[in-house]
């Protein structure tokens, strides 16, 4: 018993500060029926109970190119029976490494107020200080996992700031930090943290999303390097919007993928945002998520940049590493990407910081694994958003493979 309350201490440890665990769209048996579905109006509902999985060895008889079906859930195995394999990182062969020619700004906290739903949405943004005057800046809306905050992937946000986009992180409803700093009592998570699983809104995100870019003209009156004379840099024909964990499967809602949802069965829609034009999964979620099925992809025509990894599990979570390729596996062909790290937890994508506090065990080195992240990310945005043929040739060639040194697996179609 000490054991166990031990884990589920640290467990919830990493949550408070950097949380990031899956939670699903699945409907309520007490959610009210919802009458007319709209794009406009996502419908809220109460995640379902999800029960743990023992991560199985991958068949290395099916091809990588075929998905599997709901029914026959898949993974690699956990850290303690798969040996470490040594990889050696090449970072000559990564994609704009070094951080970008710009100073990076900060605006560590901007309520932005919503008149219809009465709250502020806490956002933390980044953008370069010293761009030229005369370009209009791409936009990256990132959504933190269940129970983070708008400081998750700091690195990663400043890489990309770096580089010549705006990057603008809310900090959702679900957070702990959040909800501590309200006032709420959380000591019940201690007993059972499958309640922060539950208290996510899937709606509520993509309504944050959503308020973000319609308030986009606020967003630039904050910060003068968004401003020239007094008209906004932000592009809005060159938005993406990433997430890890939790924040993946905004990502996809957002980007368009079909959900099911409460009291409505098996039909299936798009409530998604045609102001964004990509989207990067970190850690998604595949076909063992109720809300989704084999059809929920296949009409996205939209690029998509798929992150999984072979240890990447999480004990109240029933997705498997498999199960986090989907996305890519059932997507419609055209500007769809898969980076399929071995060795890659639940964590390691955003840095040592997360994976620790989660108690993880990566076999795969995690600067390598962020360093492989961080290059196939800003190569993807410069390639979708910024058509850069220099991007365009590095994801058709084999550079992300060889800066893993065979770590990653790398598709596209």
């Amino acid at each position: 018993m000490r054991v166990e309350s031990v884990k589920r201490t640290i467990f919830l440890i990493g949550v408070f500060l950097l949380g990031s665990i899956e939670y699903t769209f699945a409907q309520a048996a007490s959610q009210p029926a919802v009458s007319q579905p709209a794009a406009s109006r996502p419908v809220a509902s109460r995640p379902a109970r999800l029960t743990n999985v023992k991560p199985t060895r991958r068949p290395a008889s099916r091809p990588a190119s075929q998905p599997t079906t709901a029914s026959q859930p898949t993974s690699q195995p956990t850290s303690a029976s798969r040996p470490a394999r040594e990889y050696h990182e090449d970072r000559s062969a990564g994609y704009k490494l070094e951080p970008g020619p710009y100073a990076v700004d900060l605006v560590s906290d901007f309520p932005l107020y919503d008149k219809r739903r009465d709250k502020n949405l806490p956002l933390l943004i980044r953008c370069p200080k010293n761009a030229p005057e005369k370009e209009l800046l791409p936009l990256v809306v990132f959504s933190h996992g269940a129970g983070g905050a708008g400081d998750a992937f700091g690195e990663w946000s400043a890489h990309l700031a770096s580089h010549g986009y705006v990057v603008v992180h809310p900090t959702h409803d679900d957070s702990l930090k959040l909800r501590r700093k309200q006032g709420e009592d959380l000591s019940a998570l201690r007993a059972d943290p499958n309640k922060l699983r539950e208290s996510v809104n899937p709606a509520e995100r993509l309504a944050d999303v959503r308020l973000i870019l319609d308030s986009l003209d606020k967003i630039e009156d904050k910060r003068p390097e968004l401003k020239i004379g007094d008209k906004g840099r932000i592009d809005r024909n060159r938005i993406a919007i990433a997430g890890h964990s939790a924040g993946a499967y905004t990502a996809q809602v957002a980007l368009g993928a079909k959900v099911r949802l409460p009291r409505h069965g098996a039909a299936l829609f798009s409530i998604g945002d045609d102001r964004i034009k990509a989207a990067v999964i970190i850690s998604g979620q595949g076909l063992t998520n109720k809300s989704l099925s084999a059809e929920s992809w296949k009409d996205i025509k939209k690029p998509m940049l798929v992150f999984a990894g072979s240890l990447d599990v999480v004990s109240i979570s029933n997705e498997t590493p498999e199960s986090r390729r989907h996305p890519f596996e059932y997507a419609a062909p055209g500007e769809k990407y898969l980076v399929y790290i071995d060795g890659a937890t639940h964590g390691s994508y955003q840095g040592r910081g997360l994976s620790s506090l989660l108690g993880e065990e990566p076999t795969t080195d995690v600067k390598l694994i962020t360093d492989t992240v961080a290059s196939a990310t800003l190569a993807f945005l410069d390639s979708t958003l910024g058509a850069d043929s220099k991007a365009r040739t590095y994801l058709a060639g084999d550079g992300l493979v060889k800066l893993s040194g065979g770590a990653a697996e790398f598709k596209r179609k």
